[in-house]
């Protein structure tokens, strides 16, 4: 009967004569998950200069290169093979991301870039390419909009509020006619 007690005592965690709290029989230690063949145990902080390398690439190429970037961190969240295809316009939860893998994925982008983002984040830029929008226009990496074009030279059209209706009616005729208006 006393071992009997004993033994429940040890199932339960208790410690033993001798014995500190936690290292008997029944004591829960938190181990690591074991990571997947290929994979690390976890997302591994980005290498120094994410944003640094973003910034020495030309404007045009910038977008892809953090789509790729973006997708590999979701891949290591995921657990998933860094070969396996994500497309960038697709909802990521869509390809299994829940809850607590957004916020994952969030805290691990924030540390990458070195910059507080929302909770929310993977929720209001739920695709890669919202996200990576998002982000470049966060770190300041957008591409800059092409200068305003020349406004173009006024035309016969703009003048045509000027016109009567007899004026208006006589052009339009020889714009489907193809010859010249007909005056009366």
């Amino acid at each position: 009967m006393a071992l009997e007690r004993a033994r429940q005592r040890n199932a339960c965690g208790q410690a033993q004569a001798g014995e500190r709290p936690g290292q008997g029989f029944g004591a829960q230690r938190k181990s690591k998950r074991a990571p997947r063949p290929g994979l690390p145990a976890a997302p591994t902080p980005a290498a120094p200069g994410v944003r640094q390398r973003l910034q020495g690439l030309p404007s045009g190429q910038r977008r892809a290169a953090l789509v790729a970037f973006l997708g590999e961190r979701t891949l290591q969240v995921l657990g998933l093979d860094a070969d396996t295809a994500l497309d960038p316009r697709a909802a990521l939860k869509d390809t299994g991301l829940d809850s607590l893998m957004a916020v994952e994925l969030r805290n691990a982008l924030a540390k990458a870039f070195a910059q507080p983002l929302p909770a929310t984040l993977l929720f209001d830029y739920p695709t890669l390419d919202a996200l990576a929008a998002h982000l470049l226009r966060v770190l300041g990496l957008e591409e800059r909009a092409a200068a305003p074009a020349a406004p173009a030279p006024a035309t016969a059209i703009d003048d045509m509020a000027d016109l009567s209706d007899e004026e208006a009616e006589a052009l339009l005729l020889k714009e489907l006619d193809g010859g010249t208006p007909e005056t009366s």
